[in-house]
């Protein structure tokens, strides 16, 4: 301290006063007490110049003999300790004089006494307390913790003002109709008067977010009592108790309130509001007591549970319950306040556009909802708590997966009650392949609740099947055709089980491979459409012998008029060799009967179905043109009849590249398991059977669009089936063509014709006249007819060799060059970008070797 008077006599010998440029105010200072004594306190306020804070670095209890008077601007700023002034009852605590600007920040004043004004602060001038606590103090005549005396502004912030006593105004009063009393985010509780139990206000005064409770008087008023400006906002009056109601406003006096919650409240025979004057409510709510004495303004968004006010507006609710929490309670900010239950009435029901207010009394923003609340409380909106985004699971069914999960919501202000939660799609509701959004919400249940809502993705992955081919297959032919060879194919699939997967393959299981290297293209298919695709090769070696049969022997008639039965079985090995043979095998005795009749019995033929595959249009496509594919079956010429009604079924696996896919035929049955490739055509045909030799069946039409994800060597086959067909080499046919995202010029027109064309040999019969003609040239008969089937083969044989005998059927059929043909004359395609658009479908790379996709 003496070096601090030392310094300030410096100042004044270089001639630096309050006067002089340099600004007084530039050297204020924090003045501490080191020990919390009276004499330290008072050494510090005398020794202290204008604007100085006196800091306390000390806690305690400094008991007073005699009052403080603060007769200069001055802060006691009591933070980060626990300081008391205490007046020992017999002391006014501090003395403001007039025209002083003091300030009082974290300090606790107590058992102060005046025998007239201002137990705790007699306040002649302007006065600011910050977080300060008055408590038990009084006053014999008015103010038991504060007088406020003369034209200046009393303000009390964050300040708790209990047990304090007075004749009149147990807390606060003011007589100086010129001066401004400000109260925001303070405490009143448990405060007594005659008149007036917390404050009795004589000036202008402003009262916001604060909590009047248990305060009492004998007369009038047991919370506020005004003759002059009184503006109450966003405060909450519960347990007051008086005679004449809890805020008392004479004919003098003006009072507005809105956005408060008034309830709980004891005005005995008169109303918790009584008016002489001039008040107007709104938006403020008045429960559980005797509301009002006296007409009031009706400011609109009332809600009483009675009618003692006389509320009119449209807006106002009468009779109701409000449904407040009974008790006042920490619901957050810095005062107590009244809650408001979830299902309250007073929710959300001043519109958006007329909330005048920002905050509620606890300072949570105005509105939480699609309206404010009336009442100091605004509800706060329920709390959403969603899973982790996203869910992602692995698809169980071809229908998706089943996902169960667990969405909450919270009410922040009512604890003990769930928010209402609802989702779309529900928990436990089977969610398809892909990404689905799950919409929820969480609301509270007021007339107009409050709605917080929030969203999370739910992801149902299909992973390709895993294919699983056979080993290399490496055969000896078993005929001229080459051999029929059978083989396995099977598919898994995590998600789907197997009888649930769709496994196709260009060249099925029991089909005649022929001489040389054959590549068999197999693709497995689940229900969402992912598709795998693989190859394996299957080579015939050329190891077929020609097949001899004994040469057959007659026996001679027993009477001039035979009757020859001959059942002929004919075995036919067709050799491709220079020279092919074609050898006859007949039974090696002949039976002759007494009757000279031959008759033949051949083996009844089966059923041979074919299908061919076309497209309209141009060998180019680009991606958005659209395709008009033709599908066309018919039973062979020499074939045998088809029976049995709806047997014919067509099938085709469209692979990945189209949309807005549909398919028609006349009397067939047709369905498509999805609009968007891949996916699977099924055609059952229904129209009239038998189908005759030759038989042409109505034509199937598959039209379609192409997307980005089309191959640029696209291939599409199908695939016709019936009970009998045993001839597998015609029953499927092939289209391939190009797509591109932008336009080719064709250099070559491709041959996309499949067709195949079956030879019927039919076996030589021999009459009887024949017979009975050359009996002793039966052999020469024979062999003519071998030759004429020897010249058959021949001219077969000079037909480029691509035809060759079915043992079975008797008829040529043609072999595996035509569906060569059909590679060999599609347009090819530069294997790079083949290998990068495959790769970039799902397909494996292709090895750089300028072949087709196919492996020509």
């Amino acid at each position: 301290m003496h070096l601090y008077l030392l310094f300030m006599m410096f100042l004044g010998l270089l001639g630096i006063t309050k006067g002089h440029s340099i600004s007084y105010a530039h050297w204020h200072a924090a003045i501490p007490v080191t020990i919390c004594d009276q004499a330290h306190l008072q050494t510090a306020i005398t020794t202290a110049v204008a604007d100085d804070t006196i800091t306390f670095q000390c806690s305690g209890t400094i008991i007073l003999t005699s009052t403080l008077t603060i007769s200069k601007n001055l802060t006691l700023n009591g933070s980060g300790q626990n300081v008391t002034l205490d007046g020992n009852n017999a002391v006014t605590v501090l003395s403001v004089s007039s025209g002083v600007h003091f300030t009082l920040n974290a300090i606790t004043i107590a058992h102060g006494h005046a025998s007239l004004y201002g137990g705790g602060i007699y306040d002649d001038g302007t006065v600011d307390i910050k977080n300060a606590t008055f408590t038990n103090n009084v006053a014999d005549s008015e103010g038991g913790a504060i007088f406020h005396n003369g034209n200046g502004t009393l303000s009390i912030a964050s300040s708790t003002l209990i047990n304090n006593v007075a004749s009149i105004g147990g807390a606060v009063a003011s007589t100086d109709r010129t001066g401004t009393i400000n109260i925001t985010t303070s405490t009143f509780d448990n405060n007594q008067a005659s008149n007036a139990g917390a404050v009795a206000n004589s000036e202008t005064m402003n009262i916001s977010a604060s909590t009047f409770v248990n305060n009492s008087a004998s007369f009038r008023a047991a919370a506020l009592d005004n003759d002059r400006e009184l503006n109450i906002t966003n405060s909450t009056f519960s347990n007051n108790k008086s005679s004449s109601g809890v805020i008392y406003n004479l004919a003098t006096g003006t009072v507005k309130l809105t956005y408060s919650t008034l309830a709980n409240n004891n005005g005995d025979g008169a109303g918790v509001i009584t008016n002489f004057g001039t008040m107007t409510i709104g938006a403020t709510i008045l429960s559980n007591q005797t509301n009002c004495f006296g007409a009031v303004t009706d400011g609109g968004y009332n809600l009483e549970n009675g009618t003692s006010c006389g509320f009119t507006a449209p807006t106002d609710l009468q009779k109701t319950d409000p449904k407040l929490v009974s008790a006042l309670a920490n619901n957050g900010g810095p005062t107590q306040t009244l809650a408001l239950q979830n299902n309250s009435p007073a929710i959300n029901r001043i519109p958006p556009n007329l909330c005048v207010v920002a905050a509620d009394q606890r300072g949570m923003s105005r509105p939480q909802g699609p309206g404010c609340e009336i009442g100091a409380f605004e509800f706060r909106a329920p709390i959403l708590t969603l899973p982790s985004n996203p869910i992602t699971v692995a698809a169980t069914s071809p229908q998706g997966a089943v996902v169960k999960y667990t969405v909450t919501g919270s009410l922040p202000d009512d604890p003990n009650n769930p928010a209402i939660v609802k989702c779309t799609p529900a928990s436990d509701s089977t969610f398809p392949a892909g990404t689905t959004t799950v919409q929820c919400t969480a609301s509270d249940s007021a007339t107009i609740p409050d709605v917080t809502s929030g969203s999370f993705q739910v992801v149902v992955t299909t992973s390709a099947p895993t294919l699983h081919l056979p080993p290399d297959i490496t055969q000896d032919a078993t005929s001229d055709q080459g051999s029929t060879i059978n083989y396995k194919v099977t598919a898994t699939d995590p998600s789907y089980p197997s009888d649930q997967l769709t496994i196709a393959c260009q060249l099925p299981s029991g089909s005649m491979f022929p001489v040389g290297d054959n590549t068999v293209h197999c693709s497995a298919t689940n229900p969402a459409g992912a598709t795998t695709t693989g190859s394996f090769p299957i080579t015939i070696n050329n190891q077929a012998t020609p097949v001899s049969s004994p040469t057959p022997t007659m026996v001679p008639p027993a009477s001039p008029t035979p009757t020859v039965s001959v059942a002929v079985i004919p075995t036919v090995t067709a050799v491709a060799s220079p020279t092919a043979t074609a050898t006859v095998s007949l039974p090696a005795t002949i039976v002759v009967s007494p009757t000279a009749v031959v008759t033949a019995s051949p083996t009844p033929l089966p059923p041979d179905l074919s299908l061919k595959l076309s497209h309209e249009d141009q060998p180019h496509f680009l991606v958005g043109d659209r395709i008009m594919y033709h599908i066309d079956t018919q039973n062979g010429d020499s074939a045998g009849l088809l029976t049995t009604a709806n047997s014919i079924q067509v099938t085709s696996t469209i692979p990945i590249g189209f949309r807005d896919l549909h398919a028609t035929g006349q009397d067939w049955q047709i369905t498509l398991s999805s609009t968007t490739s891949p996916a699977l055509l099924t055609a059952v045909y229904q129209g009239s059977y038998p189908i005759l030799l030759g038989g042409h069946l109505p034509g199937i039409v598959l039209q379609g669009q192409f997307t980005s994800d089309a191959m640029p060597q696209l291939l599409l086959s199908a695939t016709v089936s019936a009970p009998g067909d045993t001839n597998k080499l015609n029953d499927t046919g092939y289209d391939t063509l190009l797509v591109t995202a932008v336009p080719l010029t064709a250099t070559s027109e491709p041959t996309l014709s499949a067709a195949m064309t079956p030879v019927m040999v039919t076996p030589v019969e021999q009459s009887s006249s024949t017979n009975q003609g050359n009996e002793t040239g039966c052999d020469n008969c024979h062999e003519g007819n071998n030759e004429d089937l020897h010249r058959n083969d021949e001219d077969q044989h000079r037909d480029n060799g691509n035809h060759h005998w079915d043992d079975d059927d008797l008829h040529l059929t043609t072999l595996h060059h035509d569906n060569q043909d059909h590679f060999d004359h599609a347009p090819s395609f530069h294997d790079e970008e083949w290998s990068k658009s495959a790769s970039a479908h799902g397909y494996p790379a292709l090895p750089n070797t300028g072949s087709d996709p196919y492996g020509k």
